[in-house]
């Protein structure tokens, strides 16, 4: 990776080693402008947050002016997503492209404030003080959430925009729903949860690819984007990688270094474990 004198991530790229190599890192010099705005009057919006993703990972985080105003250097060409995030606004987001190392300006538009609203309870009745929630849109994933729950577990998330969600909700218990922002309170009551682990057979190496499909929902499973290089439910496999689930019915889908494809069934049991080695 290369960080700019600000800290601001440039490059990154991801190789494998087996002898001694040379890495050619061309900066590049492209751009990418624009401005948050909110409100009857289009105001700009100042200190927003804007981050900008390439290729399924995020590359920057900018912060605006007192004007609304962002500005993003040394960018490569290609297509872009843009997130603005402020203080009682819900989330807007925007396409941005570099092209020849232009790009046309961005305007991202801050709506009033919409929420996904929960009361939750632990298997045993009891409310959870703090969940972790993977929310993923449209086959993508976004980033986890940590929340506090009320006395009454009630929870209130702001940070999502606009639609319709999978949600996999991590307390001591665990619940794999689909939501809908902006929404009305919805009650749900976790469930225990269970291990899948994803291994690879002795002998195996390279970079195994695997993801989680929810039997019954016949969706994908949301995982830590962390476990992956992108956002799309794919998780990098070395060696054993333990997810914790909801007990209940999955299959997992694999890719080999080579290209070759499977699937396997997998039936997570409450509080145990189940092992998936990965090509057999």
């Amino acid at each position: 990776g290369v960080v700019s004198e600000q800290g601001a991530l440039v490059l990154q790229r991801q190789l494998t080693l087996s002898r001694d190599t040379t890495l050619e890192l061309e900066i590049p010099d492209g751009s990418l402008t624009g401005r948050v705005v909110a409100g009857p009057r289009r105001e700009g919006v100042a200190g927003a947050t804007v981050r900008l993703e390439h290729e399924g990972k995020q590359l920057r985080s900018l912060t605006t002016d007192e004007t609304g105003a962002f500005s993003a250097r040394e960018l490569p060409d290609g297509s872009y997503r843009l997130r603005a995030s402020a203080p009682g606004w819900s989330p807007a987001e925007a396409e941005g492209a570099v092209t020849m190392g232009v790009g046309r300006p961005v305007t991202l538009e801050l709506k009033e404030e919409e929420a996904l609203l929960l009361r939750l309870r632990e298997p045993d009745g009891s409310v959870p003080d703090r969940v972790n929630l993977l929310p993923a849109r449209g086959g993508r994933v976004e980033d986890p959430v940590w929340a506090a729950c009320d006395r009454e577990g009630r929870l209130r998330v702001t940070t999502l925009p606009r639609g319709e969600y999978m949600l996999l909700v991590q307390g001591r218990g665990q619940a794999l729903v689909r939501v809908t922002v902006p929404s009305v309170e919805t009650s749900l009551t976790l469930a225990p949860a269970g291990t899948l682990v994803l291994a690879l057979a002795g002998g195996a190496t390279g970079a195994w690819r695997a993801r989680v499909v929810a039997a019954e929902l016949g969706a994908v499973v949301p995982v830590n984007p962390l476990l992956g290089p992108g956002r799309d439910g794919w998780a990098n496999v070395e060696g054993r990688t333990p997810l914790r689930l909801p007990a209940g019915r999955y299959l997992v889908e694999w890719v080999s270094p080579r290209g070759e494809t499977g699937s396997t069934p997998a039936e997570v049991p409450r509080e145990g474990s189940v092992t998936v080695v990965l090509g057999q």
